[in-house]
């Protein structure tokens, strides 16, 4: 994400999504009665009969947003308030922006909550983290998954054919390795943490350091008890991803979930239940303020004015995606907190 101006006293940003998940970000910081300006074509019909297309400036007041993780866009929905040249896109009338990574938007808003600053600042820093990808691996199948922002994006499966007819008896680990190593050659990232229980990742190391040495370089590799979709979980647990990238949102959401997770079943510190965690945010006692993202959307007033006072007690806030794993887990709960101490 590029960002060529950041006024929030006059309510002002203009921004340059680079990636789908600036689009993602953007998707979280749009909201409703936001104004949000942009290049646009609109279909119209010349004196000849002809439906033709014309590049317009518009700018509309927002009804809602629509992110588009498979066409690559987000989508603007709203009433035109403004346009260049007016005729092709008369004011009043519904229209809908399709922005796509690479369009200049200009978004401008009443006010900007402390939750809209942090996302456009996590959106910045994390163009600047590497890609990870995960493999969960044993001598059935691998499957693959590139970790992003707003969740884990699943790629593909592969086979290892050992107990089928596709290779030999023999045979089957050389060429269900290179199966592997040729998809992991196609990321352009720095590292791929292989996770997986037995002996079967150990020896895909010792064939990619011989046959792919340019893929060997990024391998790390982790223990798991399990293959498949289970074993990407317990790698986003582990601290070796944290190491690798710091600051990646779902390996970091998904740590703060687990923690309070297990605070819950030790029913020490933490406390979940509107009612609950307001009485220790009047405490002072929270530490991590933990809301479902489904949760925020519905009580956005209530949630910023909650965070507000965490934040002010010294505490620190986030809204958990409902995209990945541990964020659906959240749900159940809705809005909890780590605490500093019991109440």
């Amino acid at each position: 994400m590029r960002i060529f101006k950041k006024d929030y006293s006059s309510g002002e940003v203009i921004v340059l999504p680079q990636t789908l998940e600036d689009l993602w970000y953007l998707n979280k910081v749009v909201a409703e009665e936001d104004l949000v300006s942009g290049t646009t074509s609109r279909k119209f019909e010349s004196e000849g009969g002809n439906v033709e297309r014309k590049k317009v400036y518009v700018k509309l007041e927002v009804d809602k947003t629509e992110f588009h993780e498979y066409s690559n866009n987000l989508r603007v929905l709203g009433t035109i308030k403004e346009a260049r040249p007016e005729k092709y896109c008369p004011t009043g009338v519904h229209h809908t922006i399709n922005f796509s990574a690479g369009d200049k938007i200009k978004i401008f808003k009443e006010k900007w909550t402390q939750r809209d600053k942090d996302l456009l600042t996590e959106a910045v820093e994390a163009s600047k983290q590497p890609k990870l990808v995960i493999a969960a691996m044993d001598d059935e199948e691998t499957q693959i998954a590139l970790l992003r922002p707003y969740g884990l994006d699943r790629t593909t499966t592969i086979r290892s054919g050992k107990s089928g007819k596709m290779y030999g008896s023999k045979d089957w680990q050389p060429n269900y390795f290179q199966d592997v190593a040729d998809v992991l050659s196609r990321f352009d990232t720095k590292k791929v943490v292989v996770g997986g229980p037995g002996f079967t990742k150990n020896n895909f190391k010792e064939y990619c350091k011989g046959d792919y040495p340019e893929v060997f370089e990024k391998l790390v590799f982790q223990d798991t008890g399990s293959a498949g979709s289970t074993g990407i979980q317990e790698v986003l647990k582990k601290e070796r991803v944290g190491e690798i990238l710091e600051n990646a949102k779902i390996a970091r959401e998904t740590k703060l979930v687990e923690k309070f997770l297990k605070q819950v079943g030790k029913e020490n510190l933490a406390a979940y239940g509107k009612d609950e965690v307001e009485k220790a945010i009047e405490y002072g006692a929270v530490k991590t303020l933990l809301l479902s993202e489904k949760w925020f959307n519905k009580n956005r007033e209530e949630a910023e004015e909650m965070m507000d006072r965490v934040r002010g007690n010294g505490g620190e806030s986030h809204v958990i995606s409902g995209e990945h794993e541990s964020g659906k887990k959240l749900e159940n709960f809705g809005v909890c907190a780590l605490l500093r101490f019991k109440t």
